[in-house]
């Protein structure tokens, strides 16, 4: 019995080890291969995929593979053998691909008939990769998170993933989403600044900051805005100058004060929620209701300020708002001009150029001048990418639908 426990102390104390780490990387994103190499040992696998398999081709990624793993790969998998993919035309088929769910290779399809596949004959066996445990971090319905996968992958000569390495893979899914959840969000901001208050404030979402027990250090202008209105949701003075987040609604704010609690990296590690899983607020004003999602930060962090260490980070939507993009945003990730800015905020929109001109006061040529500068500060080449890009920008700041 003291073996068996002191075992399970081990991998207790591993697993924080691992989650404290994949937290770290929510807020410096070249910590993610470190991240992935670090998980993919405390799953006895040999290599490790964090990525979002988004077409076509040059649409932003996000990719990050530990050693063990070639990058020639994932290029392959694009260029030539993504129709072979078995493992996902399963999954597709069995409507597997839903966000939080996991699943291990032979559960979708046995190892013998893998192998008689031009998926393994041609392309896995060339990396030795015949089992592989998959995780569906994000399944690209909630907006402002694209569809993310998590693999880990096991050689030939290696066991056969378990039921026991599904359960502890099925634990780290979550916190996964939890950290990547934050970085998507904080993707609007330059993210060598992303871990600044200052870079917060420059959001459209609120974000908030909380320390243990419940103790709010920081709003952002956006979440001040909101909370101002006390509409079901507000700040509450406590004493020695301190606040709290809450809800009019008793139940409501039982669910919220029980969740910022258990959020915080000290709580249950074995029970995390994903962060997809969404905290609504009601409005007695009748107005769509708030919709909150929370996240752990790790022990140490840029965000502390005045010995007040913020351990969780809670991003605030107000559904009755059409999400905007502030000139602001604009001017510090792609260093436009302020008129440059109002020119693309409002090219996005909808006003043709020579509208936009009009409202803003300036003649069409000086318009065209500006959009110019807007294309090669943004790397764009035409309205259609450059309205894209100012929507993607927009669409992290929308709720759940």
């Amino acid at each position: 019995m003291c073996g068996n426990t002191t075992a399970l102390q081990s991998d207790l104390a591993e697993f924080g080890a691992v989650i404290d780490q994949v937290y770290q990387s929510a807020l410096d994103a070249t910590a993610w291969p470190r991240t992935a190499a670090m998980m993919a040992r405390y799953l006895g696998a040999k290599s490790a995929l964090l990525y979002t398999p988004l077409e076509p081709r040059d649409s932003p990624r996000f990719c990050m593979f530990s050693p063990g793993l070639s990058a020639r790969l994932l290029e392959l998998w694009f260029g030539k053998y993504r129709p072979f993919d078995v493992w996902t035309q399963v999954g597709i088929e069995r409507g597997l691909l839903v966000e939080g769910n996991t699943a291990r290779g032979t559960d979708l399809v046995p190892t013998e008939d893998l192998k008689q596949t031009p998926w393994y004959r041609e392309f896995l066996s060339m990396e030795d990769i015949p089992q592989v445990m998959i995780g569906i971090v994000f399944d690209g319905q909630t907006p402002g998170t694209p569809p993310t996968s998590f693999s880990v992958f096991r050689g030939e000569q290696q066991p056969p993933f378990a039921a026991d390495d599904l359960a502890r893979f099925r634990l780290l899914v979550p916190h996964i989403s939890r950290a990547l959840g934050v970085m998507y969000r904080l993707r609007q901001a330059d993210l060598r600044e992303a871990h600044s208050r200052a870079a917060l404030d420059l959001l459209n979402t609120g974000v908030l900051l909380v320390a243990p027990p419940a103790t709010v250090v920081f709003a952002n202008r956006a979440a001040q805005r909101m909370l101002r209105a006390e509409d079901g949701l507000c700040l509450r003075g406590l004493p020695h100058g301190s606040q709290r987040l809450q809800a009019e609604s008793p139940a409501q704010h039982e669910a919220l004060d029980t969740a910022l609690r258990q959020i915080m990296l000290d709580g249950d590690l074995l029970h995390a929620t994903h962060f997809g899983k969404a905290l609504r607020v009601d409005r007695p004003s009748g107005l769509a209701p708030y919709v909150l999602r929370l996240s752990a930060l790790p022990a140490r962090n840029e965000f502390g300020s005045n010995g007040a260490m913020p351990r969780a980070i809670v991003f605030l939507n107000d559904s009755a708002e059409s999400p905007r993009i502030e000139p602001e945003l604009l001017m510090e990730l792609y260093r436009l001009s302020p008129a440059e800015a109002r020119l693309a905020v409002t090219l996005s929109e909808g006003d043709e150029l020579a509208e936009a001109a009009q409202r803003h006061g300036i003649s069409l040529n000086t318009a065209k001048s500006q959009l110019q500068a807007i294309y090669a500060k943004t790397g764009t080449d035409n309205r259609a990418r450059l309205t894209r890009l100012l929507l993607s920008l927009a669409s992290a700041a929308l709720p759940d639908t």
